[in-house]
């Protein structure tokens, strides 16, 4: 049983979890959450009042651990702060309901292309918890593909998902979907090509950026943009990373020219031969890998000075 234990001026004094939970209740006039209610149709919302946040917490902890001479001890608040962490996540402290069954019912419905289910079960998720960036970035997936499509809320939830998470390239490419899908083009692009621009060529962050631009570019017509901004992100990676080696093979499959897109596909497999994207593009299109199969991509090449400037490919 969880308990919390308080300084007293005599002898400890042992409460168990439940005779806290009454107390606090008494005190600060929370209330029990409802046993596993149905999802609101309602999106989400900050934590309502009556509902335990981190002040009454950190309250009820100062009050426990603090004895009737008004002194504190240090490892009291540690014991009963772990106890009060366990007791929030299982969702047994009062007003303290516990939303992880809302998002293993929104995950269970997203796979079975339930998208509204989905969608109403991640809102509760955030209502309790409305800071989860992952869960954001989900239920902005979901509202996507409901029906009908809700595109300016994906939109919108998908930005706060970047905003809390901005280093997520998954949450990035999933707004430009959105984006590309409610056919808001001039918005999409300016901020591809800011966001390409803004990470001045540099690091991870640089040529997924300008990977970025480049994928969605093909997918919006512009052949020419998309070439040099995939090329872009290779030479950035120093021809290290497999994600662009990739893209440029499906770029090069989508414009026809096979040898270039097979010749990609050599420099990814090289990279990493293991990779199941790479496998089942050789798969795809009949590729046997031999001895001389894999080809060292040429931006590492370049990088280490072994090559000249690099072509077409």
């Amino acid at each position: 049983m969880l308990r919390a234990v308080a300084s007293g001026a005599g002898s400890p004094e042992v409460w168990p979890l439940a005779a806290f939970m009454s107390d606090a209740r008494a005190r600060f006039g929370v209330h029990p959450a409802a046993a596993n209610p149905a999802p609101q149709a309602h999106g989400p919302a900050p934590l309502q009042p009556g509902h335990a946040d981190g002040r009454q917490l950190h309250t009820m902890t100062t009050m426990i651990t603090t004895n009737t001479h008004g002194s504190r001890s240090p490892i009291l608040a540690r014991r009963i702060g772990l106890a009060l962490a366990i007791a929030l996540a299982a969702g047994m402290l009062p007003g303290c309901q516990s939303p992880l069954p809302f998002k293993d019912r929104g995950d269970a419905a997203m796979q079975g292309a339930r998208y509204d289910d989905a969608v109403a079960n991640y809102a509760e998720f955030l209502r309790i918890r409305p800071g989860d960036a992952e869960v954001r970035a989900a239920y902005g997936r979901a509202l996507a593909r409901a029906t009908p499509p809700r595109f300016p809320e994906a939109a919108e939830s998908l930005r706060v998902a970047i905003m809390q998470q901005p280093n997520n390239p998954t949450f990035r490419d999933d707004w430009a979907e959105v984006m590309l899908a409610a056919g808001r083009r001039d918005e999409l692009f300016r901020v591809l090509n800011s966001d390409a621009q803004e990470q001045g060529g540099i690091g991870e962050a640089g040529w997924r950026a300008y990977q970025r631009l480049g994928v969605f570019s093909l997918r919006a017509g512009d052949a020419d943009t998309a070439r040099q901004a995939l090329l872009t992100a290779a030479r950035i990676s120093k021809g290290r990373a497999i994600e662009p080696q990739i893209a440029l093979s499906d770029f090069y499959r989508t414009v026809g020219d096979d040898a270039a897109a097979s010749q990609r596909l050599r420099m990814a497999y090289f990279l990493d031969p293991r990779n199941t994207d790479v496998r089942s593009r050789m798969v795809r299109y009949n590729e046997v890998p031999g001895p001389t199969y894999a080809l060292v991509p040429k931006e590492q090449a370049e990088a280490a000075g072994t090559l000249p400037e690099p072509g077409e490919q």
